[in-house]
Order: structure tokens, then C-alpha cells, then sequence
């Protein structure tokens, strides 16, 4: 257990073996919540990919988008799951950035409604599985192949409905097969309320800027406050590197020797100025 988040630079594709393990579980283009990898991406609707979860890349953008039956009055609950974080990364600072929303997404980039996001620990049944809220949506972390109740899945750890693929030995299989492989002990669990400002229905998406990234082998399912991707929810998973990644352990602390170091360059202004004056 513990924080070991990667710092290398991942390469692009998840091996056959790990991809067999989700296609097995849903397959490709049947979620009715899918994620992609961001409005105007490559694979924007998340209906392109050969398995679940979508590889998103790590651009700053992901996508929710809304297929077959699905729908959203306002709210969609967005989890994430970063693997060997065993506290809580982020912190205060939600790390989500500006949300649109497009009711008809083959209209983009016209129709864009501007929504918000904010940590959540409350609705959607959270806080009825194994798992007891923290704080800034975080709710621990999870031990995946014997922790999670009941039989590793996602649904029994949180409380909600997310479906059978969202399980322990999904995750890992993912993880593991990254190039460089990942070996998840652990992952922490975050929840996001995404509000729309606007229903959608089949073809909406919504677009959810994360400006620092995210840790690669990260892992995001969607869920929809009228309830039905229930049945179909595929997820995303970040299999690269942002450019700038986001720090484990939250943003950079200050480094001890900057209050001194500013404290000297004042005490040296302060000298400056009085022999200015001493000689005027």
C-alpha cells in the first residue's frame, strides 16, 4: 500500500490480455454512459475502442457521453480511481476544471452549456456499500482483489449501482497491462458531482477539462442521476503521461528553505535602502 504513483513516461496501448478482461465484461459500444477522451478527441464518444475501459490518453479533456438509452436530468456522478493512493491526492483543490455540456454532440463545437463540478459524498446511494466518506470525495482506498464487498466490485465499495465490469480484477488486469505495467496493491476513490445545467439524452456529451491531468493507470466510470447505466457503463483509463503530471501528494509544498531565503533578500533590501539614504 502506499503512494507510488508512476513517473515515467507510459506508452500507448494496454496488451491484449487486459482488454480480453473487460471486452468479456461489456462489449465494445453497448454502455449507455461511455468515456471518452474529451470533446473534438479522437474518440470523443468513447464508441470507437475495443474494450472497456477506453484507453483516454491523458490530454486534460475526458468526455461522458450519453448513448442508447441514456439520459441525465442534471447530475452525473464521475468516479475516480488511482491506483497505489493510499491518501488523499488532491486535496481541497478539485482538480476538475470547466464543464460543457453539448445536447447534441454532432453539432460541437455549437451548443456548448456551461456547468460546474464539485466533490461529492452524498446521493447516487453512496455511503450504503463497505466504504465510509472522508472528505474532498474521497473515500480511502481499497485493497481490490480482497477488500471490496461484495466480490471486488466497485458498486459494493461505494454503495452504487456502477456494473459488474467495474471490478478489482478488472482494474488491475488494466493496470497491469500498461507498458510500463503497474502493479495496483491499492487504489483511492474519488467522487464528482458533474451538473449539466441541461438534460441530456442519447447523443449529449459532456466535456470535463482537468487542467493538471491525472495519474496514469487512472480508471473513471460515470454514472447518471435518472439511473439508467446501470446496466452498460464503460469506463476510461488513462494509459500516458501528462506533461506536466500532477504531483502525488497534492500540490508542491513549499520548500523549507524559501521562507529564509526570502527572508534574507529582505533583510538585504532593507540594507540596501538605508546606506541609499545614509549617503543621499
Amino acid at each position: 500500500m502506499g503512494k507510488k504513483l508512476t513517473g515515467q513516461i507510459s506508452a500507448l496501448a494496454v496488451g491484449i490480455a487486459g482488454m480480453a478482461v473487460f471486452a468479456a465484461a461489456v462489449p465494445a459500444g453497448a454502455g449507455v454512459i461511455t468515456i471518452g477522451n474529451g470533446a473534438g478527441g479522437t474518440n470523443a464518444t468513447g464508441l470507437l475502442g475495443t474494450g472497456d475501459p477506453n484507453l483516454i490518453g491523458n490530454s486534460g479533456n475526458i468526455s461522458i457521453y450519453l448513448n442508447g438509452s441514456g439520459s441525465v436530468s442534471k447530475d452525473v456522478l464521475l468516479a475516480l480511481l488511482v491506483p497505489n493512493d493510499s491518501s488523499d491526492l488532491f486535496a481541497s483543490t478539485n482538480p476538475l476544471g470547466t464543464i460543457e455540456s453539448y445536447a447534441n454532440y454532432s453539432a460541437y463545437p455549437k451548443g456548448a452549456i456551461t456547468g460546474s463540478s464539485a466533490f461529492v459524498g452524498t446521493g447516487f446511494n453512496l455511503g450504503t456499500g463497505s466504504a465510509h466518506y472522508k472528505s474532498n470525495g474521497f473515500w480511502g482506498d481499497y485493497s481490490p482483489l480482497n477488500q471490496f464487498a461484495p466480490s471486488g466490485k466497485n458498486a459494493g465499495f461505494l454503495g452504487t449501482a456502477f456494473n459488474n465490469s467495474n471490478s478489482g480484477t478488472n482494474f488491475v488486469g488494466f493496470d497491469s497491462n500498461l507498458n510500463p505495467s503497474i502493479a495496483a496493491s491499492d487504489y483511492g476513490v474519488y467522487t464528482f458531482l458533474i451538473t449539466t445545467n441541461e438534460a441530456l439524452s442519447s447523443g449529449g456529451l459532456i466535456n470535463i477539462e482537468i487542467p493538471n491531468g491525472l495519474p496514469v493507470g487512472s480508471i473513471l466510470a460515470a454514472y447518471s442521476d435518472n439511473g439508467d447505466s446501470t446496466v452498460w457503463t464503460n469506463d476510461g483509463g488513462v494509459n500516458t503521461l501528462f506533461p506536466t503530471p500532477y504531483p502525488a501528494g497534492g500540490p508542491l509544498p513549499i520548500p523549507a528553505t524559501l521562507p529564509l531565503t526570502a527572508a534574507g533578500g529582505l533583510g538585504l533590501l532593507a540594507f540596501a535602502l538605508r546606506k541609499r539614504k545614509a549617503t543621499v
